[in-house]
């Protein structure tokens, strides 16, 4: 462990050999785990049926990034009409982010979906996920997504620590990148039932699995030497 590492984690942080334990922020990957039963009841709830359909999770706030993401996706139903997009999630400017979705046009194709207790399922419905965030700390909505099987567009301002499958493209999101953005969301073709149902065992390969990693936890507390 480097100096800014001990200045950060503090000094008795690493073991007596200088190792350091990180615990990942792992995921209930059986909660998460692509089913194709509850895709096609959502779908048909939701009425969704032959839709692409892009979601994105998150608090309605500046820092998500809605007005780009707003814009790309009028690019978007340019050019394909079989899209809807899910906003999943509240926030103190849910006001002005619904009135911005009107003012543009996107009444009848943005769903706003509020807070929910079936994100875990609501995804399975989903084709590609959305995440043009200014910024973000360690976004365990990553983690999920892959779990599911479900391809994810995100900003080149999100830590690409948590790309732990080939499910993730980061894209800039400078004023000129919505054209790129949207032209990669149109090309897009949704993987296959089988396909998806495999990552969840690439993510517990990975380490976020849940039971796993508190497995891990248990074991270097058990063997580490406490003062």
């Amino acid at each position: 462990m480097d100096k800014t590492q001990q200045l950060i984690c503090g000094e008795k942080t690493a073991n007596e050999n200088n190792e350091v334990f990180i615990m990942k922020n792992a995921v209930d990957t059986n909660l998460f785990k692509f089913n194709e039963e509850k895709r096609n009841q959502l779908r048909k709830t939701l009425a969704l049926e032959d839709k692409l359909v892009l979601v994105i999770v998150g608090r309605l706030s500046s820092q998500k990034n809605y007005p780009f993401l707003f814009r790309t996706y009028k690019k978007v139903i340019e050019k394909r009409n079989d899209t809807v997009l899910l906003v999943i999630g509240r926030g103190m400017e849910e006001d002005s982010i619904k009135n911005l979705a009107k003012n543009m046009g996107l009444e009848n194709s943005v769903r706003f979906l509020g807070v929910r207790n079936d994100v875990a399922d609501v995804l399975n419905a989903c084709d590609c996920f959305l995440l043009p965030s200014l910024y973000e700390g360690l976004p365990v909505v990553l983690i999920e997504t892959q779990t599911n099987g479900l391809k994810a567009i995100v900003s080149d301002r999100v830590t690409t620590e948590l790309a732990v499958t080939d499910l993730v493209e980061f894209l800039p999101i400078s004023e000129d990148a919505v054209e790129n953005w949207a032209d990669k969301i149109c090309s897009y073709r949704p993987l296959t039932m089988d396909m998806r149902k495999r990552y969840f065992k690439k993510i517990e390969q990975a380490g976020y699995d849940i039971i796993s990693a508190s497995k891990n936890m248990e074991d270097f507390y058990l063997k580490e030497p406490r003062s």
